[in-house]
């Protein structure tokens, strides 16, 4: 009976991590074996790891470019956790305060964005869906109608997870 060899598919749920994150990794592996210090601990290993912390982000806010702020990035575990998180952020305030806010998104989001319709719609917002061509592309021209005062969030998955289909961001911030 022969081995069967599995081919991994889904790059948008999980990818190799590169080459240098692994050497970052492994460094800090062997300067603490398995130690994994808690970075809020005013003890030498917490205050090692908040400067290891520090360190990472400051990293990736320069890899972001000019005005990105290492203080104001929002790590989070998981791609999920990201993404309604977000939503939160962009409706919360708006819902907790009463106003019907109205949210734009398009039938074929990330599950966890899906997820999100009925957390938006207990709290007295709206959720309205953009359409998408026969091709799974939102349907850039019938955002306007339904764009309104009430309008708080319009969120479009850029690379479906599912299709790989790649939204036209630049025409619907437009």
């Amino acid at each position: 009976m022969s081995a069967r060899v599995a081919t991994y598919l889904d790059a948008n749920a999980g990818a190799p991590l590169r080459p240098s994150v692994v050497q970052e990794i492994e460094g800090l592996i062997r300067s603490e074996g398995t130690l994994v210090p808690n970075a809020s601990s005013i003890h030498a290993h917490g205050r090692k790891a908040r400067r290891w912390s520090s360190e990472a982000r400051e990293r990736i806010a320069l890899s972001l470019g000019e005005g990105a702020d290492p203080e104001s990035l929002v790590i989070t575990s998981s791609g999920t956790e990201a993404n309604q998180l977000a939503i939160r952020s962009a409706l919360g305030a708006k819902l907790a305060a009463g106003h019907r806010a109205q949210w734009i998104t398009t039938p074929v989001e990330h599950d966890s964005v899906m997820q999100m319709q009925a957390w938006v719609e207990a709290r007295g917002g709206r959720v309205d869906f953009l359409p998408v061509d026969g091709e799974g592309r939102p349907v850039t021209s019938a955002l306007a109608s339904l764009l309104g005062p009430e309008t708080a969030l319009i969120s479009v998955v850029w690379v479906n997870n599912e299709t790989g289909v790649i939204a036209d961001i630049p025409a619907i911030a437009a």
